[in-house]
């Protein structure tokens, strides 16, 4: 199809290439992890180039993975170019619509932190640490009247670790119940988060990993 017309195809054919970067990423396959990364990241730059207010939700998202996966494998050098550039897009699209974007933007600032984290620079750790939580507090303070709130990640994912721990932490402090809902799979997160409207919550809360990523279009229809 995309041979055939490409100008038509392009936004499908990055979109398969990224899923398939999560699909090796989640199977510890970092090689073929970052090839289709690399190759969605080439298709969404050409899209973003011919219109970027519609594209760059989608290059932002891939920019933010492959930072993830260079963290894992230890080239921090490339981690905190694409972090860096993911950081760049989403403060864009804060500043354009602050309650849509400020969780994406919480969990590159967050991710940001734990990347400095590992370089031993204390002062930017400290700065993009502080960062995200200022979001997540905010997040949280929309909805003041909120009894129950619901997580809803991928255990298996690193960048879920830290702003589900803070994010429990801050509930805990609040005297705030919640539930949590986990899944490994696009099926698995649809399912739980079937479970978590069913368990009567008011807020769901759900972290930027891959595989959250990967379901949210299907979440939220």
């Amino acid at each position: 199809l995309f041979a055939q017309n490409p100008d038509a195809y392009l936004a499908d054919l990055a979109m398969t290439q990224h899923n398939l970067g999560v699909l090796y990423y989640d199977l510890h396959d970092y090689t073929n992890s970052e090839k289709y990364y690399k190759l969605a990241l080439e298709n969404k730059e050409h899209l973003f180039a011919q219109n970027p207010d519609a594209y760059r939700v989608d290059l932002a998202m891939t920019q933010n993975n492959l930072g993830a996966l260079y963290k894992d494998l230890q080239d921090f050098t490339n981690s905190e170019k694409y972090h860096k550039l993911a950081l760049e897009n989403r403060e864009l699209l804060f500043a354009q619509n602050p309650d849509a974007y400020r969780a994406n933007l919480a969990s590159t600032q967050n991710n940001l932190g734990i990347l400095y984290n590992n370089l031993h620079d204390y002062t930017n750790c400290e700065k993009y640490l502080k960062l995200a939580l200022e979001n997540y507090e905010q997040l949280f303070a929309q909805n003041p009247d909120a009894k129950k709130i619901g997580f809803l990640y991928d255990q298996g994912q690193d960048s879920s670790t830290t702003p589900i721990a803070n994010a429990k932490a801050y509930l805990d402090e609040k005297g705030i119940e919640y539930v949590d809902r986990t899944g490994t799979t696009t099926d698995e997160v649809m399912l739980a988060a079937d479970a978590l409207v069913a368990a009567g919550v008011d807020a769901v809360f759900t972290p930027t990993d891959n595989t959250i990523m990967t379901a949210e279009l299907g979440i939220y229809e």
